[in-house]
């Protein structure tokens, strides 16, 4: 019997399908055989979908790179239109860049100081033009805002200050009594610092702006009687310490910080007349006749003085090196140190050193008509007065109107 051989054939099963119909096809074929599709050709990669706006941009970086992926936003734009552009950083994958950028906070700090604290800003403020060409008594206002109503955010990064911080240091003053032009000053000093912040792109907002102040109120300004003037003119006569200087207040009229920073060279002895001033073009270096009343008291502290007119005596030193040296006194130094204990131990009923420049005007309207001379020495634009040009004041006639003062 002769064996026979049985042959088996086997069929390989496709995993293939065609791209188009998706009938199983060959794993060899280049087309199909039902649809004659191409089964070569190559994919096109599918396009990433579009951001919405303002949401940042996605691009991949040329080169071989292990980071291939940008993110950028767009921060403005400049004269001519133009996007400007902030780069974000690169990433591995598209999605890595789409996640950074759902992360990133639009309103962040730009700048390398973004990290800088309150007080450190103000100290680098200090050193800018907008602060070194004001005057001496101006930065000492902003000096004592900063330190006495601020100091408790000292220590916060200015880039965390938002509207409740700043409104809660005008409040801090406000509940202490203090002024309304007093509260203007802590909020003009933090809008100050607020726009210097943005100008360094450490913020990219002034939120010291939205901050209220109390309704002004308007009242009669309070002035001292004639008997309180005659009690200090008394007081300057014994000799008590700094009385004499209330009584130069009382018969110029000048402001706390005008005559605190009236230097020498601002007083003529020989002619008894004092020039400066500050705040108005008015008010700026007017020519102010001095009273026959208070003329031995300029005198002496003009022979006295090494610089300004009123200065304090400070000894420095130990033993044998000890000396004594004259300073200028800050308008906070005066208020506290000299002139309210002074009108205390007086007797006198507490008024602000600024009520004496409202004495002298009341006084002043009641000896005389002679408006404008009131005008030139308050350092007052007149009313009346309707020529735009600064007329230089009768020095005559200004001293005739103020010696009528008793």
């Amino acid at each position: 019997m002769v064996a026979t051989r049985r042959y088996i054939t086997y069929y390989a099963v496709s995993d293939m399908t065609c791209k188009k119909c998706k009938k199983e096809i060959p794993d060899d074929a280049k087309y199909c055989q039902y649809c004659g599709a191409n089964q070569t050709a190559r994919q096109k990669p599918r396009k990433r979908s579009r951001r919405p706006n303002k949401a940042g941009g996605i691009y991949k970086l040329p080169g071989n790179r292990a980071k291939p992926w940008a993110a950028r936003i767009t921060r403005g734009y400049d004269e001519d239109g133009r996007q400007i552009k902030q780069f974000i950083g690169s990433y591995r994958t598209a999605a890595d860049a789409a996640k950074a950028l759902a992360q990133y906070e639009p309103d962040a700090p730009l700048s390398q100081k973004k990290n800088i604290t309150l007080k450190e800003l103000y100290e680098d403020w200090k050193q800018m033009p907008a602060y070194t060409r004001l005057s001496r008594s101006t930065q000492q206002n902003y000096d004592a805002a900063f330190e006495r109503y601020m100091f408790p955010f000292h220590t916060m990064r200015f880039a965390d200050l938002r509207i409740a911080e700043f409104q809660k240091m005008v409040n801090l003053a406000k509940d202490k009594g203090l002024s309304r032009s007093t509260l203007e000053k802590i909020k003009a000093l933090g809008v100050i610092l607020g726009k210097y912040a943005y100008s360094l792109d450490i913020v990219n907002k002034v939120y010291a702006t939205a901050v209220v102040l109390p309704r002004a109120e308007k009242s009669d300004p309070e002035t001292f009687t004639d008997a309180e003037v005659q009690k200090i003119m008394s007081a300057a006569a014994q000799g008590v310490p700094y009385a004499d200087t209330v009584a130069i207040f009382l018969y110029t009229g000048m402001r706390i910080s005008e005559l605190l920073t009236l230097e020498k060279s601002g007083v003529d002895i020989k002619e008894m007349l004092i020039t400066g001033g500050l705040k108005t073009d008015a008010g700026r270096d007017r020519v102010i006749p001095i009273h026959s009343r208070i003329q031995q008291y300029v005198r002496v502290r003009y022979m006295a003085s090494e610089k300004y007119l009123i200065e304090r005596p400070v000894v420095t030193g130990r033993g044998k090196n000890k000396i004594e040296v004259r300073k200028p006194i800050s308008p906070g130094y005066y208020r506290d140190k000299i002139y309210y204990p002074l009108i205390d131990g007086l007797g006198i009923p507490r008024k602000t050193p600024h009520k004496t420049r409202h004495t002298f005007f009341t006084r002043f309207d009641a000896a005389t008509d002679d408006k404008k001379a009131m005008a030139d020495i308050g350092g007052h634009s007149d009313p009346n007065f309707s020529e735009s040009v600064y007329v230089h004041p009768d020095i005559e006639r200004l001293r005739k109107a103020l010696e009528e003062i008793d």
